[in-house]
């Protein structure tokens, strides 16, 4: 608990010196690597590959929780006496995790719409026609030896590890806008 306080408050204080740091005059660039880019359509081709390594990684992120909030449930239903109230739970569990990929699936259409729209009026700015290319299959190749290390609680230190989160390459999709959720179970 002491470590999250500490945390909780080291975030406060970097907040507060960050917003002193912003509010003071800002420093102009310097430097080859903070002048304009010279090539507005690399520089719009880079936007969409970040952007699907950003979308691709959140979707494994969110992947991982769910079926871990899923096998947790059902270890809990596996330890109920009453075979009756086992089933609902195990039921409940699957429709909740349905549920919870419906939303995923949602979000990540509507987070690529959003950026549709912001990638358009990008190219509009910069008088160029782009299309637009977000490949997630491609990104999740990218990330095929990405481990993400996420906090797991020890109950028996009382304390939070690291723990590694493995990849969820298996079942990249690909997300369109207006896009409804096809996952199934």
């Amino acid at each position: 608990m002491n470590w999250i306080r500490a945390t909780v408050c080291s975030g406060l204080v970097l907040g507060l010196v960050m917003a002193r740091v912003s509010a003071a005059e800002p420093v102009p660039p310097q430097g080859p690597e903070c002048a304009e880019s010279s090539d507005p359509i690399a520089e719009l081709r880079n936007h969409d590959d970040a952007f699907a390594l950003l979308l691709e990684c959140f979707r494994q992120l969110q992947t991982n929780l769910i079926e871990a909030d899923f096998e947790a449930r059902l270890d809990a239903a596996a330890n109920l006496p009453e075979a009756v109230r086992r089933a609902q739970v195990i039921e409940l569990a699957h429709t909740e995790r349905e549920l919870r990929f419906e939303k995923l699936q949602q979000q990540l259409v509507n987070l690529l719409e959003t950026y549709r729209h912001a990638r358009a009026r990008d190219a509009r700015e910069a008088g160029v026609d782009v299309p637009m290319r977000v490949d997630t299959v491609a990104a999740a190749r990218k990330l095929e030896n990405f481990v993400a290390i996420v906090p797991a609680h020890d109950p028996v230190a009382t304390s939070w590890l690291p723990e590694s989160c493995p990849p969820v390459c298996s079942c990249a999709q690909t997300v369109e806008p207006n896009q409804k959720s096809s996952r199934s179970t």
